[in-house]
C-alpha cells in the first residue's frame, strides 16, 4: 500500500470525511485534522487514515468492487529492475499482465507492505468480508506483488522477498500454479480472472 499526504492530494475522498473520533483508540494522542498530518494508506480497493503518531488505523474505506475494466499497464512503464525481473520469471505474453497486477499491489514499491495480522487475527484468520462475499484473511505481504508471507513455508525467511528477483521468483512460482487467482481483486479489476 502507498502512503499518501495532504500534499498528496485527495486521496480517495477520505481527506474529506469526518473522523469517527477525536483521539486515536491506540495511543490516545489528540487527533486535529488541520493541526496535524493524518496519513493515507491506499490501494485501489481500500483506503486507511492513519494515526500520525502510531500509525494505528483511524478509519478505514472499503471501495466497491470494480464493475469496469482497469486499464493495463505496459512492462517499459515499470521500474528497470521490476522489468528485468519480470522478464527474466515470466513468458513474454504474460509481461503486461505481471506490471499492471504488480503497479495494483504495491504502487510498484520493492518496501510496500500490508500487514493486516493482529494478536486477535494472527495469518490466515478472516477479518472481514468484501462486499462481493470474497472472504479477506490477515496478511503479511511484502514487495512489488505483495507476497503474502503467511504463505510461505516456516522456514523462508518473509524479509527476502523486498529483494526484487526473490519476490518476482515467488510470484511467478505461484502464478505457474494458480495463474492470476493469488492477486484476486488486482487480476478481476484488470480483467485477468472472470467476475
Amino acid at each position: 500500500m502507498a502512503l499518501h499526504s495532504p500534499a498528496d492530494g485527495d486521496a480517495d475522498g477520505l481527506w474529506g470525511a469526518t473522523l469517527p473520533a477525536e483521539k486515536c483508540s491506540s495511543c490516545h494522542n489528540s487527533i486535529k485534522r488541520r493541526k496535524h498530518r493524518v496519513y493515507v494508506r491506499a490501494t485501489w480497493r481500500e483506503s486507511e487514515v492513519l494515526c500520525p503518531t502510531c500509525w494505528s488505523v483511524i478509519c478505514r474505506s472499503s471501495k466497491t468492487t470494480h464493475t469496469e475494466q482497469l486499464p493495463m499497464t505496459s512492462i517499459n512503464d515499470a521500474p528497470p529492475e521490476l522489468q528485468q525481473s519480470i522478464k527474466e520469471f515470466w513468458p513474454e505474453a504474460e509481461w503486461d499482465n505481471a506490471a499492471s497486477i504488480s503497479l495494483l499491489e504495491s504502487g510498484w514499491s520493492a518496501f510496500a507492505v500490508d500487514d493486516t495480522r493482529t494478536l486477535m487475527a494472527p495469518c490466515g484468520a478472516i477479518i472481514r468480508v468484501d462486499p462481493s462475499g470474497v472472504q479477506i484473511a490477515a496478511e503479511y505481504s511484502i514487495g512489488w506483488f505483495q507476497v503474502n508471507a503467511c504463505n510461505l513455508p516456516a522456514d523462508w525467511i518473509a524479509e527476502n522477498l523486498y529483494n526484487t528477483r526473490h519476490n518476482c521468483g515467488t510470484a511467478h512460482a505461484l502464478w505457474a500454479e494458480r495463474g492470476w487467482s493469488p492477486w484476486y481483486f488486482s487480476a478481476t479489476a484488470l480483467g485477468l480472472l472472470p467476475v
